[in-house]
C-alpha cells in the first residue's frame, strides 16, 4: 500500500461550489480531497452527495496512487470498454494494468454507479499486506466481496451503520468515496 500521510494542513477554496454545505460531516474530508487534487467538481458543482459513477471512482483512484497513465489498448478487452469517456480512459487503464480493477462478465460499466462493496474492494485490492477479512457487519457474510470488505474495515478504511449493517450493495456517494480515499493514504483532515 502507498502511505502517503498528510502532516501539513491543505486547504481548498470550497466556496466556488454552489453545493457544498459548510456544516456536513465530509466537509473536511471534501476540502483534503480538493486540496490534494483527487477530486474535481464541474459545473460549479462537487455532488458530494449523489452517487459516484465507476469511472469517476476509478480515476479517482488511479489519481490518489498516481495510476494515471495506462495502455487504453487494455479497454478493449471489455465489450464496453468504448463507452469509457476520453477523459477517464487512461486512468481506468492504469487500474486495470495494476490489477486493481476486474469488470465483471467482461464489461465494466463506466456510467454505472458503484456500490460500497465494489469500491471497498478495490480499495481492499490496495494493501495486499492485510489478510484479516474478519468483520463486525451482519450483512456481508454471503457477500462476494466480504473478504475485502472486511479488510478495508479492519484498516479504519469503511464504517458501517448504527444498525451494524455495511449496505453493500448500496451505491457510494461521492463525498463517501473521498472520506475513504483519505483514509486509505492516512490523509486525515484536520476537524475544524
Amino acid at each position: 500500500i502507498v502511505n502517503r500521510a498528510f502532516a501539513a494542513r491543505k486547504t481548498a477554496d470550497l466556496s466556488v461550489y454552489s453545493d457544498v454545505n459548510t456544516s456536513a460531516w465530509y466537509y473536511n474530508d471534501l476540502e483534503l480531497a480538493v486540496a490534494m487534487r483527487t477530486f474535481q467538481g464541474a459545473n460549479g458543482k462537487l455532488n458530494p452527495e449523489t452517487p459516484i459513477t465507476r469511472e469517476e471512482a476509478f480515476v479517482v483512484l488511479a489519481r490518489a496512487f498516481a495510476l494515471e497513465s495506462g495502455d487504453t489498448s487494455v479497454l478493449n478487452h471489455y465489450t464496453d470498454g468504448a463507452s469509457v469517456s476520453a477523459w477517464a480512459r487512461s486512468s481506468v487503464a492504469a487500474l486495470i494494468e495494476n490489477g486493481y480493477v476486474n469488470g465483471a462478465n467482461g464489461k465494466l460499466n463506466p456510467k454505472t454507479s458503484i456500490t460500497r462493496a465494489e469500491f471497498a474492494a478495490i480499495a481492499a485490492r490496495f494493501d495486499d499486506k492485510n489478510t484479516d477479512t474478519s468483520s463486525k457487519f451482519t450483512d456481508i457474510a454471503s457477500h462476494w466481496a466480504k473478504n475485502e470488505i472486511g479488510i478495508a474495515a479492519n484498516e479504519g478504511w469503511i464504517n458501517g451503520y448504527p444498525d451494524g449493517t455495511f449496505r453493500p450493495n448500496q451505491y457510494i456517494t461521492r463525498a463517501e468515496a473521498m472520506t475513504l480515499v483519505n483514509r486509505v493514504l492516512t490523509r486525515l483532515p484536520e476537524n475544524s
